[in-house]
């Protein structure tokens, strides 16, 4: 991955994101990553934030790493950055429950899924 497979539009809005994680990306050996400290410490950062809020984590370092891709480049918490965000906002961070969505989309998955069950619980009133 290169600074030139990123998004132009991307680059131009967060140039100094995008030249930090070109570094921050694993380096490739004979096809395979090979762990890097900063993805490893990203990967740990995570799965601990999940686990402190109660949500289950079942991703293993690899297949986590596998799911982000090139697009780990633009993960983060900002306006137009990635973020790994479940479905609903409910249930456990694993394969088929998460999807990539900037802070936008989760809040509106999460808004969405409150607004049916405030109906729910209105309707059964």
């Amino acid at each position: 991955m290169t600074v030139e497979n990123v998004p132009i539009n991307y680059r131009l809005r967060n140039a100094l994101a995008v030249a930090n994680a070109i570094d921050w990306l694993p380096k490739r050996t004979n096809a395979n990553a090979v762990r890097t400290r900063s993805t490893w410490d990203a990967f740990r950062e995570q799965r601990a934030n999940a686990r402190n809020r109660g949500i289950g984590w079942h991703f293993e370092y690899d297949e986590w790493l596998a799911w982000w891709g090139d697009d780990i480049i633009i993960r983060g918490n900002r306006v137009h950055e990635l973020m790994m965000c479940r479905v609903g906002d409910a249930g456990d961070y694993e394969p088929g429950n998460v999807y990539k969505g900037t802070a936008n989309d989760n809040a509106a998955d999460a808004g969405y899924r409150k607004r049916l069950a405030h109906l729910r619980d209105h309707r059964l009133a």
